[in-house]
């Protein structure tokens, strides 16, 4: 029990030390020690950065709203994170059609070429209208938090026209070359 307070009271202590020091970083140790911190972690990040580059993947769509039996047509782009130049590390995106339920419909994977590829999903006649997601990653992304994914909601609905009854009654049963037309609706 006493090592316990010891431990509690040891911590609380150093929490409060730094606490303190971080309030009164204004002395010349304490600046050169952040610097240096700050230059290393710059120096480790840009490391990394350099051994695990990391992809964005971007889809662009021919249009928001599509009806069932539509195309879906897009293009995808992945780009370096860093430089946002063309991808060197992956050659081919994997893009997912997942249904309002969260179920994917359809997967497809397509080849790139300079970072850029372009495809489309076909939209059964019975398409359940609703929400659906279109999710795109390469393999190297696979390495990464689902976060890092492009999504996007795609909206699936069946449009029906309403039918109009529209009666004309034109107060001639016929009219000549240059006659003004007149009806009643």
């Amino acid at each position: 029990m006493k090592a316990k307070k010891i431990t509690l009271i040891a911590t609380a202590f150093l929490a409060t030390a730094l606490v303190f020091t971080m309030m009164h970083a204004d002395s010349v140790f304490t600046q050169a020690v952040e610097n240096d911190f700050i230059k290393s972690l710059k120096k480790n990040f840009s490391a990394l950065n350099e051994k695990l580059p990391q992809d964005r993947v971007y889809l662009q769509f021919d249009k928001t709203f599509y009806e069932p039996g539509d195309n879906i047509w897009f293009s995808a782009y992945v780009r370096n994170a860093q430089t946002m130049k063309p991808s060197e590390q992956s050659d081919i995106v994997h893009v997912q059609f997942i249904s309002p339920k969260g179920t994917i419909d359809k997967e497809i994977k397509l080849i790139l070429k300079n970072g850029k590829a372009a495809g489309d999903f076909k939209l059964d006649e019975e398409a359940v209208g609703g929400m659906y997601k279109v999710k795109a990653f390469t393999n190297w992304q696979l390495n990464e938090p689902d976060s890092l994914y492009f999504e996007k909601e795609v909206q699936v609905q069946d449009v029906i026209l309403p039918n109009l009854k529209m009666k004309l009654d034109f107060e001639r049963k016929a009219y000549g070359a240059g006659d003004d037309v007149i009806a009643k609706v």
